[in-house]
């Protein structure tokens, strides 16, 4: 593998867990995010099993199963974003008749 790619995509999947720790942070402190605080958990299980993989990866970026784990880390933060859909999505239910008058 050329070594500027594990580069570029070591700082791509070091950036996908620090957006997931950032979100999830977010959406347990902020009350303003409380919507989404049912995904949190998912977001910190991403970030660890995108960590770990990452680790793995890292170990050996040249050997047999660096092409796998290569995909892993980034298909495991791309399968939870697909996982959930979020308030935006329950947002576009529609809800009970509003009157103004």
């Amino acid at each position: 593998m050329d070594p500027a790619m594990a580069v570029a995509m070591v700082t791509a999947v070091i950036g996908a867990v620090a957006a997931q720790l950032a979100l999830a942070r977010r959406f347990g402190c902020d009350p303003a995010w409380r919507p989404w605080r049912p995904w949190r958990p998912w977001l910190l299980v991403g970030a660890a099993a995108t960590g770990v993989i990452l680790i793995a990866y890292a170990t050996d970026v040249t050997g047999p199963v660096a092409g796998i784990l290569q995909r892993a880390a980034v298909t495991v933060p791309q399968a939870l974003r697909r996982r959930h859909r979020g308030p935006a999505h329950v947002a576009r239910r529609p809800g009970p008749a509003r009157s103004d008058a």
